[in-house]
């Protein structure tokens, strides 16, 4: 079996702390602007969103574009209702109307810089409605060259920072599964220097924990499942499926990751898992050993009941999945209203505020977002970041996966 050569990378990841941000993208399909949807969680869901992209569009400052992706037929409404909200440049581009894609825009492509400028970095798939075809359109549509990387990754799961690029090892070994028998010999470090050359990488796996998705009897009541890890893939080594939804970096070698356990303090309804606590434990320690300062943030468990297939689901409604701008020093952060406890959910919102003012941010609260956290995602799995101007400074490669 003959190792893989990495692929030549001709740009760069972009780095927020190092560049301005110049346009913020957020994609919009038609329903968006359409009539309310039928079933009572899609409406919830659709209000959740357009309200977000109010508080957007509203709180973002003047010298940031905000471009809204839609599809072709629905570029009149978008932008009507766009107009009477913004306060910033709007743009509004269209989409192919018989493409199928979806409100999560970080995850289609990385925004990488080069000596020629930004330009987009998509997976070598994407199995997620038509989202593998978005991308070269909504690279296209943003005037971004476009790439194809012989490997899969998500953005969500991609983190730049001050420091490094963190890379969540459920991706690795999602690009080892799709490859041929024979073909599988990537290493973490090859795998990492495929997305993140020339910076240096930190592929970050939980050893010796399982946080895949399952569903286990649910004690006390008779014939309920509970839907544990929602969204982690079978043999997951990362303790969520997107390092977005617990880590935040804070700047200057310092970043925060998720603790159940400091939730409970404020939540007694909050699930107890304790392979998930080491989980996140172990990725901590892990940054720690490559140097990175570690703040420690309430990361709850909250949970919405099926009552029609009798399942408890739990998911994170975690406030470390921002939209932030460093060189501005603002991040909009989501705010928790919806759970068992009010009370407690409004502390660890102040928590979670305090710890950004402490490292010098402008915090933005963005209000109703709970619909969004029951989807599995939050406001950073909702924008796709572009820099202000091109300003190609290459860090030296180091993508050891030994370091963390």
């Amino acid at each position: 079996m003959h190792p893989i050569r990495p692929s030549p990378v001709k740009s760069a990841i972009w780095l927020p702390s190092a560049n301005p941000l110049g346009k913020l993208v957020f994609t919009a399909p038609d329903w968006v602007w359409g009539p309310p949807l039928d079933d009572a969680d899609d409406h919830r869901f659709q209000a959740a969103y357009l309200d977000f992209l109010d508080q957007m569009l509203r709180t973002t400052p003047t010298n940031v574009t905000t471009i809204l992706l839609t599809h072709d037929r629905a570029c009149a409404l978008a932008y009507e209702w766009a107009n009477e909200r913004r306060k910033t440049a709007l743009q509004v581009l269209p989409i192919i109307d018989k493409c199928r894609f979806t409100v999560w825009a970080r995850d289609p492509f990385l925004i990488m810089q080069g000596p020629d400028g930004p330009s987009a970095l998509a997976p070598c798939a994407f199995p997620r409605a038509h989202d593998q075809d978005f991308a070269p359109q909504a690279a296209a549509a943003l005037e971004l060259p476009f790439e194809r990387s012989d490997v899969f990754f998500q953005g969500g799961n991609v983190i730049a920072d001050d420091r490094a690029i963190l890379i969540g090892a459920d991706d690795h070994a999602m690009t080892l599964r799709g490859r041929p028998e024979g073909k599988r010999s990537l290493s973490a470090a090859s795998f990492a220097r495929r997305i993140a050359s020339p910076h240096r990488a930190l592929v970050l796996a939980a050893r010796g924990y399982s946080c895949a998705q399952s569903y286990v009897s649910f004690k006390g009541r008779e014939g309920w499942l509970e839907r544990l890890h929602a969204g982690s893939p079978p043999n997951s080594q990362q303790p969520v499926y997107h390092l977005d939804m617990f880590l935040a970096p804070l700047g200057a070698g310092r970043i925060a990751v998720g603790d159940t356990r400091l939730a409970r303090n404020f939540l007694a309804s909050t699930h107890i898992d304790n392979s998930l606590d080491g989980a996140l434990d172990d990725i901590a320690r892990r940054l720690a050993r490559a140097g990175y300062t570690i703040t420690r943030a309430p990361l709850p468990l909250l949970f919405r009941d099926n009552m029609a297939a009798k399942v408890r689901n739990w998911y994170f409604a975690s406030p470390l999945n921002v939209i932030s701008d460093p060189v501005a020093r603002r991040v909009w952060v989501p705010t928790l209203s919806e759970g068992a406890e009010s009370g407690g959910l409004a502390s660890i919102n102040a928590f979670h505020a305090a710890m950004w003012r402490a490292a010098e941010f402008e915090v933005i609260p963005l209000n109703n977002l709970d619909p969004i956290l029951r989807r599995l995602g939050g406001p950073r799995c909702l924008a796709q970041a572009l820099p202000r101007r091109s300003c190609y400074i290459p860090p030296a490669c180091d993508t050891d996966e030994s370091r963390a």
